[in-house]
């Protein structure tokens, strides 16, 4: 009789060990499934952070390209390309054209 007590009374401290077993077993995976949410959710911020540092990139690149470009049309004066020469004693004016380097237009001088 003294037997089966023992054998009922490790089956139990074995069945306690196996329920403490499954439960601690449990907590582990949920705590590894709540690490794996939390990297989840880092790494998707993280890209997220990355886009915006590459837009901001991008955005920056543009302005400087485009704050030079002004600066290089409306800064910079830029000096006539015409002049007025008196070959043989009449006033012409010459000047560049989009047809012709040297565009010459005289007036002669009413006598």
């Amino acid at each position: 009789m003294f037997f089966w007590v023992l054998l009922v009374f490790f089956w139990g401290l074995l069945l306690v060990f196996w329920v403490l077993l499954v439960f601690f077993w449990g907590l582990l995976l949920v705590f590894w499934g709540l690490l794996l949410v939390f990297w989840v959710l880092l790494v998707f911020f993280w890209g997220l952070l990355l886009v915006f540092w590459g837009l901001l990139l991008v955005f920056w690149v543009l302005l400087v390209f485009f704050w030079g470009l002004l600066m290089v049309f409306r800064g910079v004066p830029t000096p006539p390309l015409r002049f007025n020469g008196a070959p043989y004693r009449s006033t012409c004016l010459l000047q560049p054209t989009s047809s012709a380097l040297v565009n010459c237009t005289e007036w002669v001088s009413p006598r």
